[in-house]
């Protein structure tokens, strides 16, 4: 599939179609762990250090994409638990409404496949590298192997939403699970 579903917003009462970029374009570029002292938060760590490109998703908040924000509550309804930035219960869902970046969504998923696993995280940043397009997603764990999965794990979740599908969330955290040390 070259190119997603075609949809036609409506802006100021004219319709325009607009083509969703290629799912490709979501990319991870670089994907580590940082164990210690680190410039991303004074306590925490055992991090995630994500290198994630958007490409041409960058000009696509999620209040852009078509029914992201119901399959995102619809498959992950979990999420409704994070605060985010907005400090409340709900707080992430409606910055997803309200549109935010992938890169941030990304960041929420991967800490919430993790607790779903057993795991208690909470502690996410994603900012700009400078390059545009490009984000250093960081976020917390608990073992090495699961946090790595949660990443990778994470950017498909997203892509199956954009596309419509199901994530299947539950076989994602049965294999984190499996990666769990006894």
């Amino acid at each position: 599939m070259k190119y997603l579903k075609s949809y036609k917003l409506f802006e100021s009462k004219k319709q325009e179609e607009v083509k969703l970029p290629n799912l490709s374009d979501l990319k991870i570029v670089e994907l580590k762990t940082i164990e210690g002292k680190n410039k991303w938060h004074n306590t925490k760590d055992k991090l995630i250090h994500m290198v994630l490109d958007l490409g041409k998703w960058e000009d696509f908040p999620s209040n852009e994409i078509p029914n992201f924000y119901e399959n995102i509550k619809k498959y992950i309804p979990s999420m409704n638990e994070h605060r985010c930035s907005v400090g409340r219960k709900g707080g992430f869902f409606k910055r997803v409404k309200k549109g935010t970046w992938l890169g941030h969504i990304i960041e929420h998923i991967a800490l919430e496949l993790q607790t779903l696993a057993g795991h208690e995280t909470g502690f996410g940043r994603t900012r700009g590298t400078g390059k545009k397009g490009e984000y250093n997603v960081i976020f917390n764990y608990e073992e090495k192997s699961v946090g790595l999965v949660a990443a990778k794990e994470a950017v498909k979740v997203v892509k199956s939403l954009i596309k419509e599908e199901n994530p299947e969330i539950k076989e994602i955290v049965k294999k984190l699970k499996d990666k769990i040390k006894k």
